[in-house]
């Protein structure tokens, strides 16, 4: 979907100018906004590949986060005893994308843009930097809720401050982990005790904190000698307490946590001594909210996850482009292109799930339920399977680049490391498992909203697309009987929430490929998704795993699905093998 070869190396491209899939899905969702947002989309994608990637390297491998211990006052037992001091070049960078609109430009007094435009801006920053992002997906979050549940004197005094457009915006925080409970929010210690001011103090400790130095985060905490759920309010963390934002508030970073990867990234343990904070949400509506709050950030999760997938694809055909043996390309050589046709499907079936996500995000802020059910299902779908999907094609760009790919010199090294947290981000697989089955077995009744809007799109598809069609029927109806078993049974949700999970991705893929492949070749004629929907059916479904691949169409296929050349009229495609093609 770009020019034919690519240059020795991928920085200095622009990562928007060269993504015609994500221009598809903005002028599919949203023509209008595409329209008003094109220009900073592009002046964005051109500093991503730039400027950021030069400090996301410098920052990764010269000046990571460094906790600072300050001698404090005889007097001032409250001072803050742990300060994150980072390189200018990340503080300079981290105000500089926020200065963009990545979070501001959805939360506008006037004419507010779609959350849609902040993932998408997400996605282009992960292809550089996911220790940039992530305070970005935390500081989306924080904003969501305290606009959609902050009282007005608390949005009065708080939105504003995550959501400017100056440079001076105060990222946020979720602060909801605890050592000994894990993703077991409800089991939180974290006291919040009632001030005669009407705020709290919060006492406790936070485990995993990522972006340790935010301005203002939500965190869970229990009302005094309650236990459970049901004790759980959400609070807002302010990083200073005055007006002005010149009094640090109590709480001390007693660590850094040492990590595989997102070293530029600041993630803490945190304790929270006689915190100073305002009430969200009271209980019981505290993990509810937080769990909201989570929501928007997995969404943000699976579009950071499409973006590496991107980001792994353009270094292997710079690479590949640009590298001879024995007098030729690498990328003319077979064996590569297959591994690169692999590579560019996988991206488009991480883009379909993430931007599905990122859409029905908008879809669901309106008043239908099922809109809401089927959010939270591709959400939870989108998480797991685009953050396999990440590091997947991160692992394939070290192999296909090679020596060079495994060391620090190359960015796929980096790469592969900083794929690994999109999986755990937010919670891995068992967690996205888990929260398909509440929303199967929940008063939502989301399986029937989910085969709903499987069938709606088989159905949509043209007649052209008969087989797909077929296939897509067939396939729904298996999650269909599994699903249903699972309502009628639903004590064995543990045993068989990981296969529902994987068998609702498989099929989501498809059916959202196949929606994308309809509308391109009707309104671009263009056909590169109609043959990636194919080589997605043959790795996804196909019962016969066979050898080899049609060399009359190896060449076309490669061009067409990795270098971006637009052919109108898709190629039937036959796999080799001693028993002909394999089936559907």
């Amino acid at each position: 979907m770009a020019s034919n070869t690519m240059p020795p190396v991928v920085r200095g491209l622009n990562f928007y100018a060269l993504d015609q899939n994500v221009k598809y899905f903005l002028e599919r969702t949203n023509p209008q906004m595409l329209k008003r947002q094109n220009g900073r989309l592009t002046d964005l994608g051109a500093w991503v590949g730039n400027e950021l990637d030069v400090q996301a390297e410098y920052s990764d491998r010269h000046a990571p986060p460094k906790l600072a211990h300050d001698i404090i006052p005889a007097g001032k037992p409250g001072e803050r005893t742990g300060r994150v001091v980072f390189n200018p070049a990340y503080e300079d960078a981290q105000i500089e994308i926020y200065r963009r609109g990545v979070i501001g430009l959805a939360f506008q007094d006037k004419n507010p843009e779609p959350h849609s435009l902040s993932f998408v801006m997400g996605y282009l920053l992960s292809q550089t930097d996911i220790s940039t992002h992530c305070p970005v997906t935390m500081t989306g979050a924080v904003a969501y809720v305290v606009n959609k549940y902050g009282s007005d004197d608390v949005k009065k005094r708080f939105l504003h401050e995550s959501t400017r457009m100056d440079g001076l915006a105060k990222t946020g925080g979720t602060w909801a982990t605890e050592k000994h409970s894990g993703s077991d929010v409800a089991n939180t210690t974290t006291t919040a005790r009632k001030h005669f001011d009407g705020s709290y103090r919060l006492n406790g400790q936070k485990w995993f904190a990522s972006n340790a130095s935010s301005g203002l985060a939500v965190a869970t905490a229990r009302a005094e000698g309650t236990t459970g759920a049901k004790g759980l309010g959400l609070y807002l963390v302010p990083s200073h307490v005055d007006k002005d934002w010149t009094k640090p508030n109590s709480y001390h970073v007693t660590k850094l946590k040492e990590k595989l990867g997102t070293r530029a990234l600041a993630t803490a343990e945190l304790l929270l001594d006689d915190t100073y904070a305002v009430e969200l949400v009271p209980p019981p509506h505290g993990l509810r909210v937080m769990m909201e709050a989570l929501g928007y950030s997995r969404v943000h999760n699976a579009m950071s996850a499409a973006g590496v997938a991107h980001r792994a694809l353009l270094e292997v055909r710079c690479w590949m482009d640009n590298r001879e043996t024995f007098g030729k390309a690498l990328s003319d050589r077979p064996m590569n292109q297959k591994h690169m046709i692999g590579m560019s499907v996988d991206w488009m079936a991480a883009c379909a799930l993430a931007f599905e996500a990122a859409h029905s995000f908008d879809v669901s802020q309106g008043n239908d339920p099922t809109a809401h059910s089927w959010m939270r299902m591709v959400t939870a779908i989108a998480k797991y399977r685009t953050a396999d999907l990440a590091v997947k094609s991160a692992n394939t760009a070290v192999q296909m680049v090679g020596g060079n790919g495994y060391t620090a010199d190359w960015p796929t090294e980096r790469l592969m490391r900083d794929a690994l947290v999109l999986q755990v981000w937010e919670g891995p697989r068992q967690i996205q498992a888990l929260e398909l089955t509440r929303v199967i077995l929940g008063p939502e009744k989301g399986a029937e909203s989910f085969i709903k809007n499987l069938n709606a799109l088989a159905k949509a598809l043209p007649s052209e697309m008969k087989t797909e069609r077929a296939l897509l029927k067939r396939k729904s109806a298996e999650i269909a009987g599994m699903m249903g078993d699972l309502v009628k049974n639903p004590q064995t949700a543990e045993f068989v929430a990981d296969d529902i999970l994987d068998a609702a991705a498989d099929i989501l893929t498809y059916a959202l490929m196949a929606r994308d492949a309809a509308w391109e070749m009707k309104h671009h004629n263009d056909s590169t998704k109609t043959l990636a929907l194919q080589k997605l059916a043959e790795t996804m479904f196909s019962q016969v795993k066979q050898a080899g691949y049609n060399v009359d169409t190896l060449a076309d296929d490669f061009n067409r699905l990795v270098r971006g050349v637009v052919s109108p009229a898709p190629t039937p495609v036959k796999k080799t093998g001693p028993n002909g093609p394999a089936p559907n």
